[in-house]
């Protein structure tokens, strides 16, 4: 049975399904407690109810899809590099959201990040999340990931000569670094399950 059909197993049981929610649904909670708190003490922090929303459900969803694959698959490294993945998908969003990686938050150039994201929902499909073929999706999302970055900043540095590099080099290095060590775990994982 591939991993596939197993978390389709999970999926399909109700008790299951609800019992890998509770985690992600009160840690999500938890986690938007933070800028919640901080509002009381900074008039900086300043997040509305569709912020808060947002941020949960951005953390509960890729929480919940690391606990359905953690809740099938016995491979520590499997479950590094699922979990190193889910981390940096969500940290795209949440950079793109909260300050943007090119410019600012509403600059239209950012949404160009979204191919990475569909980088590792099609290739996960593709791969149908076996480790060694989830190894090549990592390595494909790095590519991307770099891609995108100078794309993005070539097209934003003509309407913005002189615009700083450093951040955008910066970030695009640690997503780079994190979709790179994910693809390096899936590989052990996939080496270890062929012994």
């Amino acid at each position: 049975m591939n991993l596939i059909q197993k978390v389709n197993s999970l999926i399909t049981s109700p008790k299951n399904l609800a019992e890998s929610a509770i985690g992600p649904a009160f840690g999500g909670a938890a986690l938007i407690s933070i800028p919640l708190i901080a509002m009381q003490f900074s008039a900086e922090v300043n997040w509305d109810i569709l912020d808060f929303a947002i941020a949960w459900s951005l953390i509960f969803a890729v929480g919940f899809t690391f606990q359905i694959v953690s809740n099938k698959v016995k491979n520590s490294a499997y479950k590094i590099a699922t979990g190193l993945a889910a981390f940096a998908s969500l940290a795209i969003l949440w950079v793109n959201g909260a300050v943007g990686i090119i410019g600012n938050e509403s600059n239209p150039l950012n949404l160009m990040f979204a191919g990475v994201l569909l980088m590792v929902i099609l290739g996960s499909f593709i791969a149908k999340l076996e480790a060694q073929a989830m190894s090549r999706v990592m390595i494909s999302t790095a590519v991307t990931q770099v891609s995108i970055s100078f794309a993005a900043f070539s097209i934003y540095i003509v309407d913005n000569p002189g615009a700083p590099f450093s951040g955008v080099l910066n970030i695009t290095l640690l997503f780079t670094v994190i979709w790179l060590l994910s693809a390096l775990f899936y590989r052990r994982a996939g080496i270890f399950a062929e012994n």
